[in-house]
């Protein structure tokens, strides 16, 4: 699922286009790695059934990172209130 070099961003930086947006974050072929914050029963839900259910709810607003230290420091580094639990989730490409 992750590659098995990381390449540090001095030198990804190097090959990032001049202008426009860009998104660093893990991706293959087929998928695109997010991460999402959640309270620890629906993260224990997710990661025993592989899927979200339990107190899961696609009712609400959700954010994602596809930058882990992104999302850390989004949760207030684990301090916020259910936000404390952070999934890395394998989206498909054209989902993203």
């Amino acid at each position: 699922m992750f590659p098995e070099r990381f390449i540090p961003y001095s030198e990804q930086q190097k090959k990032l286009p001049k202008r426009g947006n860009n998104i660093l974050s893990y991706y293959d072929e087929n998928s695109i790695i997010v991460y999402q914050a959640f309270n620890k029963d629906i993260r224990n839900f997710a990661v025993k059934n592989q899927v979200f259910g339990g107190d899961f709810s696609y009712n609400r607003m959700s954010w994602i990172k596809p930058g882990f230290m992104w999302m850390m420091n989004r949760t207030g580094w684990r301090t916020k209130p259910n936000r404390e639990m952070i999934l890395a989730i394998s989206l498909p490409g054209k989902f993203f």
